[in-house]
């Protein structure tokens, strides 16, 4: 019974450390084990970030991408309007200048055409070429109204026929008739006397051939007169008839009367 119980205490000696040590070393692991557990979900929890923080980066580069794609196709656009617009300038700015050449070259045409109208005419009756066309001046010198009377003399028709035959073969003019008659009388009679003499040539005109509509007759009196004075010979200047041809094909801007307004005069 003593051997055996010596034999228990032997080994208990013996195993009582192994045990432990077995003891030690399972919580040695079992600890180590939870460290891992704990690196393992730090590891997977900072990989997670940095996929999200990549996933971030890459999303913000797509849309920096996206961006300068975008910058660029409008950079491209900008620069074809760009282009499109120098090119319709420069097509404005050529055609702007072909329809000044055009409109030079017609209105030396046009001031060739009036110098011969006013030539022609000047061979009839007293005529004075103006920037916007010709006035002729039917004067007393060689056409002449009874006193207080608007009936045309067959002198006056013949030279009215001869002004109506120049005028039939040119264009584009429109006419303005001006009666007017000297100081001697009551205004308001002269103003309704220089109306009548007006009318008639008007009207002589009109039966000869030329549009009724393109003659524009106003009577002026004693309100016009050519010659200032008093005497014989300026009362006689004064009495007459003008004849306004005003050329309509070419625009005078900025000239005093407009191609569609009364011709200026020198009174």
């Amino acid at each position: 019974m003593f051997a055996g119980r010596r034999a228990e205490r032997i080994a208990l000696f013996v195993f009582l450390p192994l045990l432990l040590a077995v003891c030690f070393v399972t919580w040695r692991l079992w600890r180590h084990a939870e460290w891992l557990d704990v690196e393992l979900a730090a590891s997977r929890q900072r990989e997670a970030g940095l996929q999200a923080r990549a996933r971030d980066e890459a999303g913000r580069a797509a849309l920096a991408a996206a961006a300068a794609e975008q910058a660029k196709a409008e950079r491209a656009i900008a620069l074809s309007e760009a282009e499109q617009s120098r090119r319709e300038t420069s097509l404005a700015m050529e055609e702007a200048e072909r329809q000044r050449l055009l409109a030079e070259e017609m209105r030396k045409r046009r001031d060739s055409e009036l110098d011969a109208l006013h030539d022609a005419l000047g061979r009839i009756a007293e005529t004075e070429r103006t920037p916007m066309g010709v006035v002729i001046n039917l004067s007393e010198d060689s056409f002449l109204f009874d006193f207080d009377n608007a009936e045309l003399r067959p002198a006056n028709r013949e030279i009215l026929s001869r002004i109506a035959g120049v005028l039939l073969v040119s264009y584009g003019y429109k006419l303005y008739v001006y009666g007017h008659t000297d100081d001697q009388g009551a205004p308001a009679y002269n103003q309704r006397l220089s109306e009548r003499r007006a009318y008639a040539v008007r009207d002589y005109l009109a039966a000869a051939g030329l549009p009724l509509e393109i003659i524009d007759a106003k009577g002026f009196g004693q309100s016009s007169p050519r010659v200032k004075g008093t005497s014989p010979e300026a009362r006689k200047r004064n009495r007459r008839v003008e004849i306004g041809v005003v050329d309509t094909v070419v625009e005078y801007q900025g000239e005093v009367g407009a191609a569609n307004g009364p011709p200026a005069v020198e009174r």
